[in-house]
This record gives structure tokens, sequence and C-alpha cells, in this order.
């Protein structure tokens, strides 16, 4: 079974609960472990062929981490815990998901913003006109 990215985001932070920092590899074998992922379901494509659907759902987790400040990235394609993802580890959550994350302002000014951009570019009529 491929989790979908909320169900895989406690995982993904756990993964990383040691504050070590580590590779998008590293985090996604650490998840399908977890999970149990099959080969075959690691193999699984998204619809546009371009990635795998494993990978793209555990990226969308550690991108929605990051943006609610649990995580960092030190270098590209590399992943570590920060306090307030220590903190929110050590009150043994039951799950990590967009209800959690909608706790920190970072996330939700980020999931705002990218949310009416998306309204803008899918009718943009909607854009207003800057006067001259």
């Amino acid at each position: 079974m491929i989790p979908d990215y909320q169900t895989a985001m406690l995982p993904t932070l756990e993964s990383l609960g040691d504050g070590a920092i580590r590779t998008a590899q590293e985090v996604r074998d650490f998840v399908a472990r977890e999970f149990k992922v099959t080969e075959d379901g690691l193999r699984e494509l998204v619809p546009s062929g371009q990635k795998t659907l494993f990978a793209d759902r555990v990226s969308w987790a550690l991108t929605y981490m990051k943006k609610a400040g649990l995580l960092s990235t030190p270098r590209r394609a590399h992943y570590q815990i920060t306090e307030r993802g220590l903190s929110l580890l050590a009150s043994r959550p039951n799950r990590v998901d967009l209800t959690v994350l909608g706790r920190y302002p970072d996330f939700v000014e980020w999931k705002e913003c990218s949310d009416a951009t998306r309204t803008l570019k899918q009718h943009p009529s909607t854009r207003r006109q800057v006067p001259r």
C-alpha cells in the first residue's frame, strides 16, 4: 500500500527524529519500510509517468512539513528536523496531517498564498487590472 502524503507525514518526521541530516532517498527508504511498500509499489508511476507515486507522496510530506517549520533543508535534497519538529514528535501525535500543520502560522500563510496563486492561474479573469 502506498500511503497518501498526509499519512506519510508522521513516519517521515520520525525518520529524522534523531536530528541527523538525511537525504530524501534515506527518508523514502525509511517510510517504505514502515509501510512495507513492495518493489512493485515503489515502481508505480504518477499518471504523467515522470516519477514514482511513492516518491511523489513522500516529497509532498517533506515539502508541507518544511513549510510548517518542522524540517529544514541544510542543503539540496537533504533534510533535518527542527526544534519545532522535535517538539511535535515529543508530544507523541497519532498522526501529522494538514490539521496539525494548520497550528503553525508559517504553514497557514504559505498555504493561503499558494491556494490564491492556484486560483488565479485557474481563473485568469479574476486577475485585477493595474491602472496605468
